[in-house]
């Protein structure tokens, strides 16, 4: 028989890697955006050295200023690009959301076991749940590994959707 304590845990779990999910995948995406702006402010950091090459098309006197500002922005962006690493955070964050999918899959899975409490094992459900639990702790840690920052606002929206989800998918 399962009792209630592991019924309880299995059930907080579930809630938080479901938060977990919304929240990385809607940190990859921001990511990803970060990235994408962070190309096209160098774009136009090269764009305007390559239109000051056609310096035909811009009026003599502006050529040194327009030089000047893209040789600028190019440099910026390019150091940016590389201090900041969106992209390889954006791809952490895709993988971490991408393995705690799977967790989630096998919790459920235990979850639909501990339905009937009488039905399992509570020493077998409990070995089950640990090792989730730690393979959900070493994906997560991943985040500091890469040096992702946890933003709480991103973090809250998040748990509001997960606590939506949860209220839909299990109120009988």
């Amino acid at each position: 028989m399962v009792t209630q304590q592991t019924r309880t845990d299995i059930w907080m779990c579930i809630f938080d890697l479901k938060r977990t999910i919304r929240y990385y995948e809607a940190l990859a995406m921001r990511l990803r955006r970060r990235h994408s702006l962070t190309l096209l402010f160098l774009a136009g950091g090269v764009g305007g050295s390559l239109a000051t090459a056609l310096t035909d098309l811009i009026p003599t006197d502006f050529v040194p200023a327009v030089q000047s500002t893209a040789a600028a922005l190019a440099a910026v962006g390019t150091a940016w690009v590389f201090i900041a690493d969106y992209a390889a955070k954006a791809a952490v964050a895709n993988m971490i959301n991408y393995q705690c999918i799977k967790v989630e899959a096998d919790l459920s899975n235990l979850w639909a076991v501990v339905v009937d409490p009488s039905a399992a094992d509570e020493a077998e459900v409990r070995r089950k749940f640990n090792a989730l639990q730690t393979r959900f702790n070493a994906v997560t840690s991943r985040a500091g590994d890469a040096k992702l920052q946890i933003d709480q606002k991103l973090n809250e929206k998040c748990e509001i959707v997960a606590k939506r989800i949860m209220e839909q998918a299990y109120a009988h």
